[in-house]
């Protein structure tokens, strides 16, 4: 990717679990979630996400996958939990989802 965009020294791009990077608050504009389809762990990484603080305001959450089992409960949880805080979209199309606050 960064060949082709030119990423380096623009941003920091991380192959892991959101729970071993160490992160500061406000840290994060866009995450890319490779969910792993199994409910209710997809759920805890986005409730981790959404209430550590690492989300800078403004931010877009992406994920893959929204009509998998375990990530269309997920999903699921989200809008009927926090719809009123959250646009959240969906798009099978694409086999994507994402949101960001209202």
């Amino acid at each position: 990717m960064d060949k082709q965009w030119n990423l380096s020294g623009r941003v920091k791009l991380y192959k892991a679990s959101i729970l071993n990077i160490p992160l500061e608050p406000n840290s994060l504009d866009a995450v890319f979630m490779d969910t792993s389809h199994i409910y209710p762990d997809d759920y805890e990484y986005i409730k981790y996400l959404t209430t550590s603080g690492i989300l800078h305001r403004g931010f877009l959450f992406i994920g893959d996958d929204p009509v998998d089992a375990g990530t269309d409960k997920a999903r699921q949880r989200l809008i009927a939990e926090e719809g009123a805080k959250y646009k959240i979209i969906t798009r099978p199309d694409k086999n994507l989802w994402w949101f960001f606050e209202r």
